[in-house]
């Protein structure tokens, strides 16, 4: 019922639609989300372009909640800004206007200087008092969470491919004039502990990597942390150092060399949170909000038990590991053609995989694990070398995510970044256009 009502009225409330186009994507309707969606993007597009004149090209970023109070947002903020730099989106003044109600609830406040240079915060009452009533005929961009994620997925393919495939925020020859180089840690104010920069500090090794294994309330998002310990062990195995992010909800680990464990470390603040995901030689994330920091600073990214697949924002320096997808109803695997696809590559919420879908998550394994991070350090060390099978396993799955359309919006685009390469030749029979349910991968470790 509510359906049918919103369909009547849509073509005549803005505010229906939006409500019709949310309540597609929560369903699991994915391609009718798609549908209505892109057009209502679209429109802001060319509204805001058609005023920008008579707005003096000014921009309000909105849902100000969502943008300031979820570190994974930093995603967006920084397509948004580097679209900017390229040349990508016409010239404008962006506004956000940080209500004082909001001042509690920043996720990161060295962040948010981060992105003053480029964005305008407004935070004085007397300015906020003035701009409010002008914020809704500024047409915001970021209209609301759907409609931003669809939208920066275009940018992200896109600033990717101006990059030479370096990845947002990469520069290949790390030059100081490249308009890619706007996140480095050099604009970090000087504090305790003698770590202005990185580079060539005895208290940084040159093998590091973060740990961000949890999410609250989202089990199709949280890892077990013992699932990382291989992995650890490899890069200590190698004299490196391993620092676990996080908060202090999380189970604390072992005291071992060479491992920090950061999020149960009194040692922790807004600036070292940012200056260990900026300063990083790579960092082995879940797909939660913390390596959005790192990839604003151009670290690498490892990334384990990764889903949902069409909000892979990685680049041509990122690795990940999707999490496999098994029937509820008979044990058999979702092949990576069926998990790549609308509806399952666009389900968000643990429920949808369940309910819906009747899919079970299953969580990468130690093994696999390890071996992205090695296969990631080799890649670093510059020792690493693909067989001419594994090219041609990478090239069929990067194939198949662009003639499936993972990523929403960007019809006959695949995902930029590669598949962990063990992981691939392990489960290469779900790659196949024949593959049947007999037909299964042994998941045995």
């Amino acid at each position: 019922m509510i359906f049918g009502y919103a369909e009547r009225i849509a073509a005549k409330s803005p505010d229906c639609r939006q409500l019709r186009c949310s309540l597609a994507l929560k369903t699991g309707r994915a391609n009718e989300f798609l549908k209505l969606q892109l057009p209502i993007f679209q429109s802001q597009e060319a509204q805001t372009e058609l005023t920008g004149t008579l707005n003096h090209n000014l921009r309000a970023l909105k849902p100000y909640y969502h943008i300031l109070v979820g570190i994974g947002s930093t995603v967006h903020l920084d397509s948004y800004v580097k679209a900017r730099v390229l040349g990508m989106r016409p010239p404008t003044r962006t506004e956000i206007l940080h209500e004082n109600w909001l001042l509690l609830y920043a996720v990161n406040q060295c962040m948010l200087d981060y992105w003053r240079p480029f964005i305008d915060i407004v935070e004085d009452e007397d300015q906020l008092r003035t701009l409010r009533p002008l914020k809704d005929i500024w047409l915001s961009t970021l209209q609301d969470r759907c409609g931003a994620e669809v939208q920066l997925l275009r940018g992200i393919i896109l600033l990717q491919s101006l990059s030479s495939g370096s990845g947002i925020g990469r520069c290949e020859n790390h030059c100081s004039n490249c308009p890619m180089n706007i996140g480095n840690v050099d604009w970090l104010p000087c504090r305790p502990w003698g770590c202005r920069k990185p580079h060539g500090s005895p208290h940084f090794m040159s093998e590091r990597v973060n740990f961000g294994a949890h999410r609250h309330s989202e089990p199709f998002r949280d890892a077990n942390i013992n699932t990382y310990q291989a992995a650890i062990e490899a890069i200590t195995d190698r004299g490196g150092w391993a620092i676990r992010m996080g908060d202090s909800s999380m189970t604390p680990l072992p005291k071992v060399q060479n491992v920090i464990d950061y999020a149960n470390d009194p040692i922790k603040s807004d600036w070292m949170h940012v200056f260990l995901s900026a300063s990083d030689r790579f960092i082995i994330s879940t797909s939660s909000g913390p390596s959005t920091i790192s990839r604003a600073f151009g670290v690498p990214i490892a990334m384990t038990n990764h889903l949902q697949a069409s909000t892979n924002y990685l680049g041509a320096h990122d690795i990940f590991l999707p999490r496999l997808l098994r029937r509820g109803a008979n044990g058999t695997l979702v092949s990576f053609e069926q998990q790549m696809s609308l509806t399952f590559s666009a389900c968000f919420s643990n429920g949808m995989y369940r309910n819906l879908c009747g899919f079970d998550v299953i969580p990468n394994t130690a093994v696999e694990i390890r071996e992205l991070a090695e296969e990631t350090m080799d890649s670093l060390g510059g020792t690493l070398k693909y067989s001419l099978e594994d090219r041609k396993l990478q090239h069929q799955f990067n194939t198949l995510t662009a003639e499936c359309g993972t990523l929403l919006g960007l019809p006959g685009i695949g995902l930029q970044c590669r598949i962990g390469r063990d992981f691939l030749l392990r489960h290469q029979s779900l790659l196949s256009d024949n593959f049947e349910n007999h037909d299964q991968p042994s998941l045995e470790l």
